[in-house]
């Protein structure tokens, strides 16, 4: 377990990036496709993204994540919205690639289908650009994937998350789906408190799967 879980460190401190990137950019530096659609996107597991699979939504399944976002008529919705169709998209692809079972954190069920940081926060970008390029992410634009790294953010280990930048105010949210088990809504917390080594309170901050 200690093995793994060193493993697993090493995974997060390579892979982990200051969001210096643009999606695509960062996209390709994984060696994924800097296009991804509904109709054909990759799916990353296996921890830093080692394994990837290709996932198709019918038309079915893609209404069922919009539908919400038609009453949607402020950046406070629409990023609760984006919690809620995070949560669809990995109840959805869960079913498809054998990711259903994938826990919260990293550590606690070290499994060949289960995620790490990288993994969520990759599969969490790529559902943002399809929505953006749906039309659905109307109030907000958003990054490549960025990190916060123990020495300076008070956590034990590197973490990475998904993020969006409310267009109006210019105010920066992280979108983290790690926290919690496959298929619950993602955390969106304004970008600087996340950086700080933020983690949901009913969390113990001394859990080694939330740092």
């Amino acid at each position: 377990m200690k093995f793994i879980a060193l493993a697993s460190f090493l995974i997060l401190s390579a892979c982990a990036t200051g969001g210096a990137y643009s999606p695509q950019d960062y996209l390709q530096k994984k060696e994924l496709r800097t296009l991804q659609t509904r109709a054909n996107f990759q799916h990353c597991y296996g921890y830093g993204c080692r394994k990837v699979a290709d996932v198709v939504l019918s038309d079915t399944e893609w209404k069922s994540i919009a539908r919400g976002f038609s009453t949607v008529s402020s950046a406070e919705g629409e990023r609760a919205q984006i919690a809620l169709a995070i949560a669809k998209f990995e109840n959805i692809v869960g079913a498809k690639t054998g990711t259903s079972a994938d826990k919260a954190g990293t550590y606690a069920n070290i499994a060949p289908k289960s995620h790490d940081c990288v993994d969520e926060s990759v599969n969490t970008t790529i559902y943002l650009m399809m929505l953006r390029q749906n039309g659905l992410m109307k109030y907000h634009t958003m990054h490549a994937p960025s990190a916060r790294f123990p020495a300076l953010h008070g956590r034990f280990a590197p973490h990475q998350t998904a993020s969006i930048t409310e267009t109006a105010s210019g105010q920066r949210f992280a979108v983290d789906s790690w926290f919690h088990d496959n298929g619950v809504p993602a955390e969106i917390i304004e970008f600087d408190t996340w950086k700080k080594g933020w983690h949901p309170p009913e969390k113990p901050s001394n859990d080694e799967n939330n740092l």
